[in-house]
């Protein structure tokens, strides 16, 4: 197939989403009457797919909707990967927005949700759907439950952190214009210790375009919106809204670490170590949180 979008990695996560984002956004700008094609994403290497990764995947399938008749994606034959997809619900999710040739995954049309203390299924938060407060309500109570039992956090701590999410879903109701997904999953290090993978992402306006309904931001690259959108106030919505400063914040008093990526640009924080990669325009925001046990 002429239009393919492969990835050489074992894992997807943050950093190999950006390979795929560049293929898919190279593809789209090269291809003409790209309506009557269809396109190939080759994941037949990868193993391993974070929260992150996997609502990435989702906008990727949507993105590429837009351009493309069909969209098809190439699984690994591991029964481990594709079962936890299945539990995940991303071949319903994403099965909007494309094919899985050769994947064993359940046929289903029903949203799974399960009792898990160890990951959040995949979520749709859409910005005009009647019950979208009590979306991002539930998935706030499900993330509790998981950073209490698995990450042990104090009642502040874990208040602290469901905060940042909260205000996170609820930027993809107030900012994105468009409709996102979340999702999280508990792992433990080879030393025993819990971490717990945050993917929230959305295909909307992104942080400059949203920032540029309140001030001037004709001259600024979508890494100048970024950073100015981690400074106090700048992001904020008056008496409801924390901005990403209070993201920022809490993550690095948690000794989290912070991927957010928007228009052309993805800042990685941990600590006081920061670090930019310019990459490909692609539409909205994804955030990716890492926390561990306290």
């Amino acid at each position: 197939m002429k239009n393919k979008i492969i990835s050489t990695a074992d894992t997807l996560g943050a950093i190999q989403v950006e390979d795929i984002i560049k293929s898919a956004v190279d593809l789209c700008a090269k291809c003409s009457n790209t309506k009557k094609s269809s396109v190939k994403i080759d994941l037949s290497s990868v193993k391993f797919i974070d929260p992150y990764g996997l609502v990435s995947l989702c906008l990727l399938g949507k993105y590429l909707k837009r351009s493309y008749k069909k969209v098809n994606l190439v699984l690994s034959d591991d029964n481990t990967l594709q079962t936890y997809m299945n539990v995940m619900n991303f071949p319903i999710l994403a099965g909007k927005y494309m094919s899985f040739a050769g994947a064993k995954f359940i046929e289903s049309n029903v949203i799974h949700k399960s009792n898990s203390n160890v990951l959040l299924e995949i979520t749709k938060v859409h910005s005009k759907a009647k019950d979208v407060d009590e979306c991002i309500r539930s998935c706030i109570s499900k993330i509790s439950d998981i950073l209490a039992t698995e990450l042990k956090l104090k009642k502040q701590e874990n208040s602290d952190i469901c905060s940042i999410i909260s205000e996170l879903c609820n930027n993809i109701r107030d900012h994105s214009e468009n409709e996102g997904f979340i999702a999280v999953q508990k792992y433990h290090k080879s030393n025993g210790i819990n971490f717990v993978v945050i993917g929230v992402v959305d295909l909307g306006i992104g942080i400059k375009n949203s920032l540029g309904k309140r001030y001037d931001v004709s001259n600024w690259s979508h890494f100048d919106a970024i950073l100015k959108s981690l400074k106090k106030g700048f992001s904020s919505l008056g008496d409801r809204g924390m901005g990403l400063h209070i993201v920022k914040t809490l993550i690095e008093k948690y000794s989290g670490q912070l991927n957010i990526r928007s228009g052309d640009t993805r800042i990685y924080l941990s600590g006081e170590y920061k670090t930019s990669f310019l990459g490909s325009f692609f539409p909205g925001t994804q955030i990716s949180i890492r926390l561990y046990e306290k």
